[in-house]
């Protein structure tokens, strides 16, 4: 359950804020293996 969303799109929302001048986003396995 939850929402699916891409990480180019956080990355691309992070970005248009004029106080972020670089963004990277990951998707990283919790030690219950979910992400």
């Amino acid at each position: 359950r939850g929402f699916r969303i891409e990480l180019g799109e956080i990355e691309t929302r992070l970005l248009e804020h004029e106080a972020v001048r670089e963004a990277i986003v990951l998707a990283l396995d919790t030690p219950s293996g979910k992400e």
